[in-house]
């Protein structure tokens, strides 16, 4: 029922552990399962913790172990339970989304203080609110916190600042740390997230490394392309995703002149071909904004339900049959303002997420919207790839 690597996560008795877990290769039913050993093992429910980044994660994990007094939840809910007095800021607050992304990124010591920042701090005060930062800070403070015996995290490779001080803060003599991530998928830096938070807990905590490299949901052409692409990546924790399945897969790449002729091949791609899933996946919301209305004005056959449109970063976690990557140019993949080596490093391992969301048929779509867009750089570094087929 599960590999060896598998199940040597589910029954390690190591103290600290993490689970280097690569795309598609089971981790959030091995957390769950080691729970469950937990729990036959002798362990109260009410001792194990489950932390997570999103509501949804929580909820289906929730749903998926059905055991009643085990508490999951996200970071932020689980602090906010220890706070009184206070509500969150409101959606409604006369502050922009940037502003709130420079004040968080300033709270997790990772961008300076925002202009008129004792404003925001004043507003805060004035209305009794408290932002997501607010409800780890605090917390930190709080002396009195249940001790449990047994946290385990989703998506640690997501942890910033503040929520690695949090599971510091509820580590105590006889905690067992359990927690799944790929630093490979670490695509959130613009928001706080660090990626050498894997590295800080393997050798602060001296942690049991357990590497989840065989992938359940993308054939070998697809997880090939993929493999070469994050070796690109420099001071990355080692691993290179295996196929389970028997099937070669599709990967090419296709350039157009104009959106219509891209769309109509993606048209043509859904009609003669059976899968159950697809999904056009873009870099930016604009994109997607523009694709869409390009879509409804033209080519109404696209009301087919069975096409997704997402972003990169929105299509974590998902999987599709048939995945088109559009805008493969190095105005958006790489995202055109990425100019540093750590900025190329993410946006490349956001190139990395749009591939491993295939299935069975992967295309790379280059459009010529004008004589100077080129084509992107991490496409080079596949091309030479023997399974890579370029249709110009």
């Amino acid at each position: 029922m599960y590999n060896h690597k598998q199940l040597k996560a589910i029954t390690c008795k190591d103290r600290f552990i993490f689970v280097n877990a690569g795309a598609g290769s089971g981790k959030t039913t091995v957390m769950i399962e080691r729970i469950k050993r937990l729990i036959l093992e002798g362990v109260s429910e009410i001792d194990i913790l489950g932390l997570t980044f999103s509501k949804e994660a929580a909820t289906q994990m929730k749903e998926r172990l059905n055991v009643e007094n085990v508490y999951i939840s996200t970071f932020h809910s689980f602090c906010y339970q220890y706070i009184e007095g206070f509500d969150v800021i409101p959606k409604s607050a006369p502050f922009s989304k940037d502003y709130l992304l420079k004040v968080s990124l300033y709270k997790n010591k990772m961008g300076r203080k925002p202009f008129l920042y004792h404003r925001y701090i004043s507003y805060l005060k004035r209305h009794k609110f408290i932002d997501y930062d607010d409800m780890l800070i605090r917390f930190i403070s709080i002396k009195d916190v249940y001790q449990y015996k047994h946290i385990l995290i989703d998506e640690f490779q997501d942890t910033n600042f503040l929520q690695l001080r949090v599971l510091v803060k509820l580590i105590h003599k006889k905690t067992h740390v359990f927690v799944v991530g790929d630093p490979d998928q670490s695509i959130y830096g613009f928001r706080g997230a660090m990626k050498e938070v894997s590295d800080y807990f393997i050798h602060k905590f001296n942690a049991t490394l357990i590497t989840l490299d065989m992938n359940y949901r993308s054939d070998s052409n697809i997880l090939s392309v993929a493999n070469k692409v994050i070796t690109n990546n420099t001071n990355r924790i080692e691993k290179t995703l295996a196929c389970t399945t028997e099937n070669n897969g599709k990967v090419a790449l296709h350039i157009f002149n104009s959106t219509h002729t891209y769309l109509q091949f993606i048209y043509h791609v859904i009609l003669s071909t059976r899968f159950n899933s697809y999904a056009i996946i873009t870099r930016t919301n604009k994109q997607l904004f523009d694709i869409k209305s390009t879509i409804d004005l033209n080519i109404p056959m696209f009301k087919i339900q069975k096409i997704s449109l997402y972003t990169l970063h929105a299509s974590k976690g998902l999987e599709f049959d048939c995945v088109f990557i559009l805008g493969v140019d190095n105005n958006h993949i790489p995202y055109k303002f990425s100019g540093n080596k750590l900025s190329i490093e993410e946006e490349r391992r956001l190139f990395y997420v749009g591939i491993t969301r295939a299935r069975h048929a992967l295309y790379f779509i280059h459009y010529k919207y004008n004589k100077n867009v080129k084509l992107s750089k991490f496409i080079d570094e596949i091309s030479d790839n023997q399974v890579f087929k370029a249709i110009k």
